[in-house]
């Protein structure tokens, strides 16, 4: 009738330790969820000739990781090929403050059966809230480096999944199962790493000028371009002192 179930996990992650600093690569998350049988009571039991089941259930739990990549928060030094050889710092600078980031999900769903389970409909809504992400941020060449991990930013996705099963024919030697789903995403970002004003993936243009870039209130698939500036009929502007398109 009413299923209740905990887990918990202390985890530790060779890429958060350090032999210089006094890291803590060990972090904790866990989860809880609830489920009950509405159907096993006796008020649905007159029901039962076309409610077969119904379930309702709800979860919440949270996760975390650290970086996939390795020499993250030491300084790393790479082998130089250019006139004069040695060592130099890594296109990576290091951050010892790194730490992992955490994923908070809450799901609200129902499963119901009906007509002797000939057709089964599954409902959920789910909530899903990441923060301290771990990205790769630009920073000054002067630094050293070129790229630098660090925690920042919150990505919050929302949406509902819907699947519904059928039987529509079931005779002895034959039987035809149908599934159909449905389902719809929203992520939007709310908060930038370092409260950057926008961020973009690669200095690379995907297509003509347009790339993948994001910045607050923007979905997580953004794609962002420019134009060139026109007057009222369609014309280009033209800069007066450098002879090039506005």
């Amino acid at each position: 009738l009413l299923f209740l179930n905990f887990s918990g996990v202390r985890e530790g992650i060779s890429t958060l330790a350090s032999r210089l600093y006094d890291n803590q690569p060990f972090y904790n998350y866990g989860s809880a969820s609830a489920s009950f049988v509405f159907t096993d009571l006796d008020f649905f039991e007159p029901a039962k000739n076309w409610l077969s089941y119904g379930k309702l259930r709800v979860s919440y739990a949270t996760t975390g990781k650290g970086p996939i990549v390795p020499y993250r928060i030491d300084p790393q030094f790479t082998v130089a090929t250019t006139t004069g050889g040695g060592f130099a710092y890594d296109v990576f600078a290091s951050n010892r403050n790194l730490k992992p980031e955490f994923s908070r999900n809450l799901e609200i769903g129902g499963e119901f059966q009906f007509f002797k389970k000939r057709i089964t409909l599954d409902v959920a809504y789910y909530l899903i809230n990441s923060k301290d992400q771990i990205v790769a941020n630009r920073l000054s060449y002067g630094t050293g480096g070129v790229l630098k991990y660090i925690n920042g930013g919150e990505v919050e996705n929302k949406g509902i999944e819907i699947q519904l099963k059928a039987t529509p024919v079931r005779q002895k030697n034959f039987v035809w199962n149908t599934t159909i789903n449905f389902d719809r995403n929203r992520g939007i970002v709310k908060k930038m790493p370092a409260d950057l004003p926008l961020y973009y993936d690669s200095d690379t243009w995907l297509f003509g000028n347009v790339r993948s870039q994001v910045s607050v209130g923007t979905s997580i698939t953004n794609l962002v371009g420019y134009n060139f500036q026109r007057n009222n009929a369609g014309q280009l502007l033209i800069s007066p002192t450098a002879g090039l398109p506005l």
